[in-house]
């Protein structure tokens, strides 16, 4: 039967997107701040604010701080930035700084965080596990966080070309 056809199709196609428009409603980031950081990163937070010097950010529930000076803009609502507002320089950029405060953070969101303000990649072993407690007044460079971060949860990093970092548990010794 043709129409019988047809009207199956329309009928997948219908119930399919009335079943997927809620995700595209819950859809992360929708609503949030975007800074851009004169590396050429960006960082999208659920809110952003200044407060004691610093331009903080909300990300996975935790705080984190960075330097005015690293900072080129926050804009509100993620709002697209016009292709020429961005610059980007042939010199090396500078290392995103952050200020996280973080109370029985999961590790591994604590990474992310990370990751997204890095935008290195990081291949997180299984077995990493732990939580986070750390308050860092003045900004920091994201390595010198990273690296305090696995010192606490008996971690180390391993890079691979210029962009992947292997997060892994340090063997008992």
């Amino acid at each position: 039967m043709p129409g019988a056809t047809d009207y199956n199709r329309k009928t997948v196609i219908a119930w399919g997107l009335l079943f997927s428009i809620p995700f595209f409603l819950m859809a992360p980031g929708a609503g949030a701040d975007t800074i851009y950081l004169k590396s050429g990163k960006t960082v999208r937070a659920d809110k952003t604010w200044e407060e004691d010097g610093q331009v903080k950010a909300e990300l996975f529930g935790a705080t984190i701080g960075y330097d005015p000076a690293d900072v080129l803009r926050v804009e509100k609502d993620a709002q697209r930035p016009p292709a020429d507002a961005i610059s980007i320089s042939p010199e090396a950029p500078p290392v995103p700084k952050i200020a996280p405060d973080f109370y029985q953070a999961d590790v591994r969101q604590v990474l992310n965080m990370i990751r997204d303000v890095s935008g290195m990649n990081f291949a997180i072993d299984p077995d990493v596990v732990g939580n986070v407690t750390l308050t860092i007044e003045s900004p920091l460079p994201w390595t010198e966080v990273l690296d305090v971060v696995l010192r606490m949860n008996h971690l180390e990093k391993e890079q691979f070309g210029e962009k992947t970092l292997r997060i892994y548990t340090l063997p008992d010794g």
